[in-house]
């Protein structure tokens, strides 16, 4: 007697398992269901490269405003500024190791991004909301290690408060009527 799986023939299991995976794709399509990283076009293309960004003071603030215009028009394209972005920044370093020579050994900093988005033609605002990070770096002899390691914790705390203030404006220029 042959195993079950020997008696459907090869890749019978392959073909059931993508049978059911097309009719799901099809069943959230149907709800409405859209993926918020899948490749935009047109109309919600154009109304992101429409958010202007100002600039946002501090290094840290710079970095932000830089991530968030190359997020929302990646290709410079010139078009009128339909909405405005502003973003408060307020950061915050603590030493949380600290040895017996009362020294720190490692750095918490804190990340906190007060932020609206506001219609130009009638300053309505359509989003206001706030969002945070928290990244370490460690305190070594070497001064410049230090350095970079802050640098890298800055980086990534831009990153990531850039792709969540990202995704709200996404969001909430989904719901804004064109």
């Amino acid at each position: 007697m042959a195993p079950p799986s020997a008696s459907r023939g090869p890749g019978a299991g392959s073909a059931t398992r993508r049978s059911l995976l097309a009719a799901g794709l099809v069943a959230l399509g149907g709800c409405g269901f859209r993926p918020l990283y899948a490749e935009r076009g047109g109309e919600s293309d154009a109304r992101l490269a429409a958010v202007d960004v100002p600039p946002i003071p501090d290094r840290i603030g710079q970095l932000l405003a830089l991530n968030l215009r190359d997020g929302f028009n990646p290709t410079s394209a010139a078009v009128p500024k339909l909405y405005t972005l502003t973003v408060q920044l307020t950061t915050t370093r603590r030493d949380i190791g600290i040895r017996t020579d009362a020294t720190a050994t490692r750095t918490q900093f804190d990340v906190l991004a007060v932020f609206v988005l506001r219609r130009n033609r009638d300053s309505k605002v359509l989003l206001a909301a706030t969002a945070s990070t928290t990244n370490g770096f460690d305190i070594i002899d070497n001064n410049y290690a230090t350095v970079v390691a802050e640098r890298s914790s800055q980086d990534t705390a831009v990153r990531q408060l850039g792709a969540e203030i990202q995704t709200r404006v996404v969001l909430a220029l989904r719901q804004e009527k064109p």
